[in-house]
This record gives structure tokens, C-alpha cells and sequence, in this order.
């Protein structure tokens, strides 16, 4: 769940869509926009962000349930190809300005602009991240028993 200043925005696993609770009732359902396994979402003050752990996407929601874009984090590979940044992406917070990813199978964190581009990437000491948290200093990923501060 996420709260965006009004109302309240969930999630609804396995659907692949979100709904959103407000003082008149449900409203929805919206689709994730990729019609993965919907997990994780947070605000940016302007827009909600999902993530789809089997596709292995992230997806920008307008305020009125509209999409702004999927996004699939990846790196560049020697050979001029691509490979996935996150694997499984589950947990999502936002630190003012980015979106950071906690990428369950793949054992690691990507941080993503507001435009959804890669910005970083950070791999962890053990356990797989599963969710996310931003102190207003440092964020946080926890996953199989280990949280780290990034």
C-alpha cells in the first residue's frame, strides 16, 4: 500500500492491477500496464510506481490511474547487448528525487531516475532484497534476514 497525500493505492497480487481507496469506496481497477504479478508500490509525490516481479518491470502511474511508462531496467553487456538489472523486482522507495528497487533473485538494488532510467546499481552481502525503506538520510534494503544501508 502507498499513501499519495489523499488516498490510499493497493496493490493487488496476483492481478497485475492496482485499485485505489478512497473516502467514497474502491476505485479501480487500474492496470499495472504490463500485466505482471504486481508487488511492490510507493509515491513521488506526483506519480505511484509498481513493481512487476515476473516481468521484471517497473511501471509510473499518472495521478488518475493513467500509465506514464514501463520500465525495464538493464546494463550493458561487452557484446553490444543487454542484460536485466533486476531480477524479481519487490520492494520500492523513493528518496526525494529516485526510486530504488529492491531485486529479490537477483541479490541486488537499482536506483532509477524520475524519467525511469538506470541510475545505479548495487549489489549486497548476502540475502536477497525484498523490500525497501528511506530514513530521509539513507535507504535501506532488507531481504533473508540482512538489512544494509545504502
Amino acid at each position: 500500500m502507498a499513501f499519495d497525500g489523499t488516498n490510499m493505492w493497493l496493490t493487488v497480487f496476483p492481478t497485475g492491477v492496482m485499485e485505489v481507496l478512497t473516502d467514497g469506496g474502491m476505485v479501480g481497477p487500474f492496470p499495472v500496464g504490463d500485466g505482471g504479478l504486481s508487488y511492490g508500490i510507493a509515491f513521488d509525490g506526483t506519480n505511484m510506481w509498481v513493481t512487476s516481479a515476473n516481468a521484471n518491470t517497473v511501471t509510473k502511474v499518472l495521478p488518475g490511474g493513467g500509465l506514464e511508462g514501463v520500465f525495464a531496467p538493464s546494463m550493458p553487456l561487452d557484446d553490444g547487448g543487454t542484460v536485466s538489472a533486476c531480477v524479481s523486482p519487490n520492494g520500492i522507495a523513493f528518496d526525494g528525487t529516485n526510486m530504488w528497487i529492491a531485486c529479490t533473485t537477483s541479490g541486488n538494488v537499482v536506483e532509477l531516475g524520475p524519467d525511469g532510467g538506470l541510475a545505479g546499481t548495487f549489489y549486497l552481502d548476502g540475502g536477497s532484497p525484498n523490500a525497501m525503506a528511506f530514513d530521509g538520510k539513507h535507504m535501506w534494503a532488507v531481504g533473508a534476514g540482512v538489512v544494509t544501508e545504502l
